[in-house]
């Protein structure tokens, strides 16, 4: 069988002091070329009675990201910023070869706007939705995403990005995470033990990592 797993990681950003900062750009970038897109991509195959299953991982630094009133906001003034100057292009370009290439962006700011005002914001609310409906899984990620094999010799660390993960998660989704996405990939033996321990069913890891213990328990 194949799997289609998606994973979403940001390294968090949020800088009030100024009034622009390069680092929240990447944010904003990802919400309107990346997660926006997939919801509307959902809302399609809904619309058109299309059958289908995913999993998306989220990790804590992005959850917290997504959920912050500031920086809504902060992509809300953005998105207008944004659609203002590509308005700006159409017009000062008409009858030029790449006018079309203008209208797909401002088409896809203006999908970007309709589905972060339809949850009022918070985007996770649209992941929350599908996986009530049970159409997305959504799966934690450990803490700040670190590289858990790292941190073998400390593992008051690895249980405390666990924990963290599975909590932030149980706050945002409404109920604790079966699966976990381990950054990078990286596994050793005895992290399925640290996973287990917290009512984690299952991982995923690369080839090179499947001989070392690619599933969860004693089976």
């Amino acid at each position: 069988y194949w799997a289609l797993v998606l994973h979403m990681h940001l390294p968090f950003v949020r800088h009030p002091e100024y009034p622009v900062a390069l680092e929240e750009q990447w944010l904003f970038e990802a919400i309107t070329t990346c997660y926006t897109q997939l919801l509307n991509s959902l809302w399609n195959l809904e619309r058109d009675k299309i059958d289908f299953r995913l999993t998306v991982s989220i990790s804590p630094p992005l959850i917290s990201m997504l959920t912050d009133p500031a920086l809504q906001n902060r992509y809300r003034q953005y998105l207008d910023e944004s659609l203002a100057l590509a308005a700006r292009e159409f017009e000062n370009h008409k009858g030029q070869p790449y006018q079309h290439t203008i209208q797909t962006i401002i088409d896809r700011l203006d999908t970007a706007r309709k589905v972060f005002e339809t949850y009022g914001g918070n985007i996770l609310n649209g992941f929350r939705d599908f996986q009530n409906e049970e159409k997305v899984e959504v799966i934690a990620c450990a803490g700040t995403h670190p590289i858990l094999p790292y941190y073998a010799h400390y593992p008051e660390a690895v249980r405390g990005h666990i924990q963290l993960a599975c909590r932030q998660y149980q706050r945002v989704f409404g109920r604790w995470p079966r699966g976990m996405w381990l950054p990078e990939n990286a596994f050793a033996p005895g992290l399925d033990h640290f996973l287990a321990a917290e009512g984690i069913k299952w991982t995923l890891v690369n080839s090179t990592g499947y001989g070392a213990r690619a599933l969860l328990g004693d089976d």
